[in-house]
Parts: structure tokens; C-alpha cells; sequence
């Protein structure tokens, strides 16, 4: 699943504002963390995979397209993997929506001691809470700002020729990523 480089970035944005009580922008995310940018040039890892897998055997997905395009993505997945498409969801809702925490120290700390019982082998404590809402009570608050549609046409720019070289090598068409414009979707 490929997702537009700078919308996977924005993302990860989200999900360490979430995640981590992060309260810094996109921007000085970014400039503190560089390799959130440098996972979206999919090409130098798509690269690697044909070198070992032939293309056959790859289905590239475009995460905006199976947005749009649920039911067509649905049977195209479903075809590749000789299942029925029966057995994938027929909708979904928008999953893990990223805003800030309302209470983003106590989140934080949930997140923590989360991690510390499923290193110990207690994922059922972790699972109990997530099912009696305790991760959407404390995960849940108010959408995180969206950055200025400016700055993803700037950081679009950066990633113009690896899209066109994956484009080429995976023999798809990213011209929607190409555009520059719109809003980003995380």
C-alpha cells in the first residue's frame, strides 16, 4: 500500500501527537525528524523488492485509490490473492483518526504501561482496556491542525522523481500525487 509521501509523513505526524503527547507543528516534526520524509521515497525500497521478488508476485495499491475506490481495490486485492472478495469489509470507516489527547499525559502514560504489559506477555490486559474504550477515551480530543496546503506542494516537489521512477517500475499511474494539491488526508 502506497500512500501520497508527504499525506504517510503528515501520518506519522499524527500518530506521535497521539501517541507520544507530541505539541509541535508539522513543520519543526519534520525538522526534527527527517527520516518521516525519507520513508516516503518508496522507490529505493520497491527497488530492493525486485531484485529479490519478480513483479508478478507484487500488487501495488495506492492508498488514495482505495479511498475513492473501495469496492474496485476490494476485488483487484481479492483477485491477487485468489480469496473470495466476500472476506474483506465492504466499508470502512475513517480507522485511527489522528487527533491530540485530550488528557495527553495521561494517554502518554497509558501507552507506556501498555508496551510494558504486552513486553511481559499480558496483551489480554492491554486488549481488555482497548474493548471497554479506555485507549478511546484517552486517545480521543480534538482533530490535530492541518499545515498550510502550501507546504505540501513545497515537500511534494521533493519527491517528483521518485514517483515518476516508480511510476515506471511498477508500471502504475501516481499522477494524483503529482498535482500538488488538496488537502492532506491522515
Amino acid at each position: 500500500m502506497l500512500r501520497h509521501p508527504v499525506d504517510r509523513a503528515y501520518s506519522h505526524y499524527g500518530f506521535v501527537v497521539q501517541r507520544r503527547n507530541y505539541r509541535g507543528s508539522f513543520e519543526e516534526f519534520l525538522a526534527t525528524r527527517p527520516r518521516a520524509l525519507e520513508k516516503g521515497y518508496y522507490y529505493r525500497y520497491v527497488s530492493r523488492y525486485l531484485k529479490r521478488f519478480d513483479r508478478s508476485d507484487i500488487l501495488p495499491l495506492v492508498f488514495e485509490d482505495a479511498v475513492r475506490r473501495r469496492s474496485d481495490v476490494r476485488q483487484q486485492l481479492a483477485s491477487f490473492l485468489d480469496v473470495a472478495v466476500e472476506g474483506f469489509p465492504s466499508s470502512q470507516d475513517k480507522v485511527n483518526p489522528s487527533t491530540a489527547p485530550r488528557f495527553g499525559f495521561l494517554s502518554n502514560l497509558a501507552v507506556q504501561v501498555g508496551r510494558r504489559l504486552r513486553r511481559r506477555g499480558l496483551e489480554r490486559i492491554v486488549d481488555l482496556g482497548g474493548r471497554i474504550g479506555m485507549r478511546r477515551l484517552l486517545t480521543s480530543g480534538t482533530p490535530i491542525p492541518r499545515p498550510d496546503p502550501a507546504v505540501k506542494r513545497e515537500l511534494s516537489r521533493l519527491f517528483d522523481d521518485d514517483i515518476a521512477a516508480l511510476e515506471s517500475c511498477l508500471d502504475i499511474d501516481l499522477s494524483s500525487w503529482r498535482k500538488h494539491e488538496g488537502g492532506l488526508n491522515a
